[in-house]
């Protein structure tokens, strides 16, 4: 059956029905299939993340990767790789059907289309923001910023979607959100809303983004040095901790590894801008290169939930597991304590300070929740003997340890912490 479309009064064509021969069809299969496993990986990161912080909801480590802010824009990007998700595989109806129909269900499927485009990129390049934030300003960002950074983004994506019908959308042109090519989005007689309000922020987010994290890296390596408003670049790396940022290994080791977002999602957008680009300049772009570039993007949710997974663990051990899977009640942390039995066993506290001098928080060095440094730990027997070394029945001079309000109820001495850039690693998410 042919394709069918209703006259506009500009005298323009609406398209309200476009046939699917069996070669487009099969095009919109592998999309479906595409997005099928991209919801699969990013439901599954996200049953994981909200198990963790319901499993760890009474831990003291206000420091966790669930508390963070990180952890909060994380969870948003991967809502809007669900929204691309879900989206396509409402494709599924028209393979079904044959046939891509105008309707309320077209109209939804290109709602869905657009918030998910907006939101990548707004949560790609609040990340990136964030991390410049923390890293290259070095500011320690409260609560009350998370809270309305949150409602900000998501008030703005919400605000766009609605900014295309209800100011772009004239009588004229027909419906705002309609058939575009094989599955519905925005209508062809919208162009420069397809520009402003959608391609322009992935754009735009793939350039900053990847600007602030070189910027990152370069200040993380000591090539930037920054003294208050003043910018110094230096070719060779600086061995002055105290002049560029101040950050151990472990906080330098996950920046490079946040890196690698950006990177991924300029691959994954620069095929579709190409094609898109070569659209509007009159080529004909065959469809089998639109169905490739599709799906690439499509996978973007895969690739953050693999970018999760494969860098270093935030989640705590056995906190994304439920109580009926663990193996026995021993091997379930313990959430609820207030300090640690013993400097030895449960590691150490440290009072951080504000620029006010106030006391903050304390934050476990070596939290129960990670076991990333519990291999560098000494063994007891190693702390037991130096502490017997120093003791005053044998001549030595006996050490002196800070008193924590955590431990002052009989937990004894704690010992410095041997880690810095508390405040950076608590706004990292890094335990």
């Amino acid at each position: 059956m042919s394709n069918t479309t209703a006259t506009l009064p500009s005298g323009h064509d609406f398209l309200t029905r476009v046939a699917l021969p069996g070669r487009e069809a099969s095009g919109l299969i592998v999309l479906v299939a595409t997005s099928s496993v991209s919801a699969a990986a990013v439901v599954a990161l996200l049953a994981a993340i909200a198990l963790s912080a319901w499993n760890t909801r009474r831990s003291v480590n206000p420091h966790m990767f669930v508390r963070s802010h990180a952890a909060a824009y994380l969870v948003s990007l991967l809502v809007c790789d669900l929204f691309q998700a879900v989206g396509s595989l409402m494709n599924a109806r028209w393979v079904a059907d044959r046939a891509v129909e105008f309707g309320p269900f077209c109209q939804a499927q290109g709602v869905m289309k657009q918030i998910a485009d907006v939101g990548t990129a707004v949560w790609a390049l609040v990340i990136a923001v964030h991390t410049f934030w923390v890293l290259f300003l070095k500011w320690d960002l409260r609560r009350h910023v998370l809270i309305a950074t949150m409602v900000f983004n998501w008030a703005a994506i919400g605000t766009f979607v609605i900014a295309g019908p209800a100011t772009a959308s004239v009588k004229e042109n027909g419906p705002f959100y309609g058939i575009s090519g094989y599955w519905c989005w925005i209508a062809e007689g919208y162009p420069v809303a397809r520009i402003v309000l959608d391609y322009l922020f992935m754009f735009v987010s793939a350039g900053l983004s990847f600007v602030l994290y070189i910027l990152v890296f370069c200040r993380i390596r000591g090539n930037l040095l920054v003294a208050g408003r003043r910018v110094r670049l230096r070719l060779h790396r600086s061995t002055d901790s105290s002049r560029g940022l101040s950050a151990d290994d472990q906080t330098i080791a996950v920046t490079k590894q946040m890196l690698l977002y950006p990177v991924a999602y300029t691959i994954i957008i620069l095929p579709i801008a190409v094609c898109r680009f070569a659209a509007w300049s009159g080529a004909e772009v065959p469809f089998a290169a639109t169905i490739f570039t599709d799906s690439l993007y499509l996978l973007s949710g895969l690739v953050n939930v693999l970018l999760f997974c494969l860098t270093r663990r935030v989640l705590p051990r056995h906190s994304v597991v439920t109580h009926r899977f663990r193996a026995s009640e021993d091997e379930e942390p313990d959430f609820e304590s207030a300090g640690p039995a013993s400097p030895v066993a449960a590691g150490s506290y440290l009072a951080e300070t504000d620029a006010y001098g106030d006391e903050k928080v304390f934050k476990r060095v070596e939290s129960p929740d990670s076991d990333a440094d519990a291999d560098a730990l000494p063994p007891p027997r190693a702390i037991a003997d130096a502490d017997a070394a120093r003791s005053p029945e044998i001549g030595g001079a006996p050490m002196a340890y800070p008193q924590s309000p955590l431990s002052a109820g009989g937990g004894g001495p704690v010992s410095p912490p041997p880690l810095r850039s508390a405040a950076l690693r608590s706004n990292l998410g890094i335990q």
